[in-house]
Formats: structure tokens, sequence, C-alpha cells
């Protein structure tokens, strides 16, 4: 079996195994969430590096060289922006979507009793890192590179919002969307995971630790 089509079965059977990860964080009964989000994302995030092609090196550094400040000002400056397009697009919902204030507010009762250093340090060392890992440097990548870089961001996103789809939660599944459809433009536009990682970690932490939306 060529390395082709083993690297196309991976893909599908990792996008698989999300799904059925997602279930069991977030409907699947015991079991922290945190831990087990942290867990979810490892696993996805080690097997997409397992399954990765020799010509990917350039997916953290890019073509353009090592990792340069601009990198992490991209990252740290897109955080920024996400989070206030998040604090519209609230104020928004609010008033079209009314029960929106509730599908958000049963986000932040998931695993409420954690303490907020534990849910920082894995949101910055393993969920963010792990997931970008995953959903942007491999099954984005890999799609772009059987169709078009367009429809790899596209098709992505939809995947990265529809393993959410567990929750019935609509307001989660619009926002795993549009921040999947947000990182995975820089990193269509960069070739670079680094900025979307910064990017990820920074935006997970403010929105679930520092300044709350819920």
């Amino acid at each position: 079996m060529g390395k082709s089509r083993v690297s196309t079965i991976a893909l599908f059977l990792l996008i698989a195994a999300a799904f059925i990860l997602w279930y069991l964080v977030f409907v699947f009964p015991g079991g922290n969430f945190w831990i087990k989000l942290s867990s979810a994302a490892a696993f996805l995030g080690l097997a997409s590096l397992f399954f990765k092609d020799n010509t990917d090196k350039g997916r953290l550094y890019g073509t353009s060289g090592p990792v340069s400040w601009r990198d992490v000002l991209l990252g740290c400056a897109s955080a920024v922006v996400l989070y206030f397009v998040f604090w519209l697009g609230k104020l928004v919902l609010s008033v079209i979507f009314p029960t929106s204030e509730t599908e958000i507010q049963s986000v932040y009762r998931q695993g409420e009793a954690v303490s907020p250093v534990v849910i920082t340090a894995l949101l910055l060392l393993v969920t963010s890192p792990a997931e970008e890992l995953f959903w942007r440097g491999f099954v984005q990548k890999k799609l772009s590179d059987r169709t078009t870089p367009l429809w790899g961001l596209i098709t992505g996103s939809i995947l990265y919002a529809g393993v959410h789809i567990w929750t019935f939660n609509y307001t989660l599944i619009l926002a795993a969307l549009v921040a999947g459809l947000f990182w995975g433009y820089i990193y269509m536009r960069t070739g670079k995971l680094l900025p979307v990682i910064i990017s990820h970690a920074l935006w997970t932490t403010a929105i679930f630790v520092l300044f709350p939306m819920g």
C-alpha cells in the first residue's frame, strides 16, 4: 500500500476518531471535562505527528525560515481580534437568538469545579497546541493538498465545528466554525502553525479563565 493511500486512510480514521472522542468528552458521563478534552486533543495531536509526511516539515516553520517575532506578534494580535469578534457576536446573538445566553452558560458549566490554574496550564500547554497540530497542521493541510487551499480551509473548519454536534449546542457549534475559519485562514496564508497555536492558546485562556463571557 502506497504512502499516499496510507495517509488518506489515516486522515479519515483520525477524523472519525475525533467525532468519537468529542462525544466522550462532551456527552459521555464520568471523568473531568478538562482532563478528557486535553487527553482527546493530545491523542489526535500526537497521532497527526506520527502520520505526517516527510514533506510536512514546513508545517511549523513554514517556507520562509525559522520562527520570527512576526509569528509571535501575529499570534498575539489575532487572539485579541478574535476575542472582540466573539464579544460582538455575543451581543448580536443575544438579540437574534435569546436562547444563546443559556447555551453559552452551559459551556462554562463544564468542569467548573477545576482550578483556573489547572485549566490555564492545560489550555496553554496541551489542548490548544494539540488541536492546532491536528485540525490545521494535519486535517486542513492534507485536505488542501488533495483539493485546493480554500476547500481545505472550508472543509477543515466544517469538520472542526462538526465534532461539537453531539452537544446540540448551536452557539458552541457556530463559535467553533468561526474560530476554525479564523485560525484556518491564518494558517492558509502563512503556512505556519506557530501563530495559530499562540492565537488559540491565548484566546482560550482569555475566554475561559481571564475574561469569560458567560
